[in-house]
């Protein structure tokens, strides 16, 4: 942890290969290492561990979104295909691996197949928000605004929190605007900085990247990832540059790294309720720490 922490990525990279080597049954050490590969670039020792973890705990289809996001990264993206098919053939189909496989297919054009995903995860879950909102952005991109304005609607009835309601309306306020429908883009707009009309401006040029450092990290690495935190926190007001710690935090979690993550958490706690934004995070700062402790092996305690 240190050694990340100050940028020795060879360093902690040589301490990991040591721990995975001496304690082949430590499925975080395994995880971590994976991890610190990934982010040296190393993409076949990465994906050779992700192979071995998942041949060690067949249940954790996490692993295969891992080796998909990983293969991506690398533009290696018809292996990061197979990988994500995999992962939905053993049973993968949580809202994150779904999204982040529906969303690849998306950049790389697979228009009608990035619908059919988020159709097929919308039977599973018809009340998902956000899986509607990714939906609505497929549609709009196939030129289907009407579909995706019907979609945004549905997704607003679907949230279930100011948040979630937001992100729609910010979503119908660029579908509108690609429309050249200015005044209903203004309406949506303005409905969705209501969540926190003080912080107008920085929760929307700001936070969204911040909250959103679990997508690009994988791809980006540690050390990139945090010079993003960085510069996105340096355009904040100075009552909100503490949630940088936002990004740490979620830097860390999508990497795997257990110790920094909750050694980042009582900072977050501490940003959010000065803004008063603590009851709204509550439950995102729980799971949080309990990610944390299943990584460093504290299964019953995460629980």
């Amino acid at each position: 942890g240190y050694y990340l922490m100050t940028g020795q990525s060879d360093a902690a990279l040589a301490v990991a290969e040591e721990r995975a080597e001496r304690y082949p049954d430590d499925l975080p050490a395994r995880e971590q290492l994976a991890n610190l590969y990934a982010n040296a670039g190393r993409t076949e020792a990465a994906t050779e561990t992700l192979e071995s973890l998942f041949e060690s705990d067949p249940d954790r289809f996490d692993y295969l979104l891992r080796v998909a996001t990983v293969q991506a990264a690398a533009g290696n993206l018809e292996s990061a295909r197979e990988a994500y098919e995999r992962y939905r053939a053993v049973g993968g189909d949580s809202r994150a691996g779904i999204q982040d496989y529906a969303e690849f297919l998306r950049a790389r054009g697979d228009l009608s197949e990035a619908e059919a995903l988020y159709r097929d995860a919308l039977l599973l879950s018809p009340e998902d928000a956000p899986l509607r909102i990714g939906a609505a952005g497929v549609l709009a991109t196939l030129g289907r605004h009407d579909d995706a304005e019907s979609e945004l609607g549905r997704a607003l009835e679907s949230a279930v929190s100011a948040e979630q309601r937001a992100a729609v309306d910010s979503a119908r306020a660029e579908l509108y605007l690609t429309l050249g429908r200015l005044r209903e883009a203004s309406r949506a707009e303005e409905e969705a900085r209501l969540v926190r009309p003080e912080f107008l401006d920085p929760l929307n040029q700001s936070l969204s990247g911040l909250q959103g450092m679990h997508r690009v990290a994988p791809f980006i690495g540690l050390a990139e990832s945090l010079r993003q935190v960085d510069e996105l926190s340096a355009s904040l007001p100075g009552a909100l540059r503490g949630l940088a710690s936002i990004g740490r935090w979620r830097t860390f979690a999508s990497l795997e790294m257990g110790d920094s993550l909750l050694a980042i958490l009582p900072e977050v706690e501490r940003a959010v309720a000065r803004i008063g934004m603590d009851e709204v995070l509550a439950p995102d700062l729980m799971l949080g720490r309990a990610d944390g402790l299943r990584m460093q092996g504290e299964c019953g305690a995460a629980r």
